[in-house]
């Protein structure tokens, strides 16, 4: 599911004022990030890589799908739905619920219209 806000790693200053901790960190980091580790990580998580340099990995067959069309120029993007509120904003929790509703929809499990009505449902309960 999405994430209401921007994730990444931290550090306490307590820790980083400690050249050792500091030092451990940073070792962790570069085993994370390594081109040997790194991509077992991406494959099992179906995520994308965020580093700089490009990260070979292996992706589901879904992936791949969605990789080609957001790469596809006849393809239109979108903005996310925080976007275009203003000063109504989402509410808190729909995201994720509609997010599953797509993935449902997506999955065939349940149809378009199907889910255009429980999206609408779920905003007015959250909204309360």
């Amino acid at each position: 599911m999405g994430l209401s806000q921007l994730s990444e790693w931290v550090m306490s200053s307590l820790a980083a004022a400690d050249p050792e901790k500091a030092k451990v960190m940073e070792q962790f980091l570069h085993f994370f990030y390594s081109k040997e580790e790194y991509p077992k990580y991406l494959q099992a998580v179906s995520g994308a890589p965020v580093t700089k340099e490009p990260m070979p990995h292996q992706s589901s067959e879904l992936k791949q799908e969605v990789e080609q069309l957001l790469h596809d120029p006849k393809m239109i993007k979108l903005y996310g739905m925080e976007y275009y509120w203003g000063q109504d904003g989402i509410p808190l929790g729909f995201c994720n619920a509609f997010y599953e509703l797509v993935q449902d929809a997506i999955a065939g499990n349940i149809s378009i219209d199907e889910a255009l009505i429980r999206a609408d449902r779920i905003w007015d309960e959250h909204r309360k």
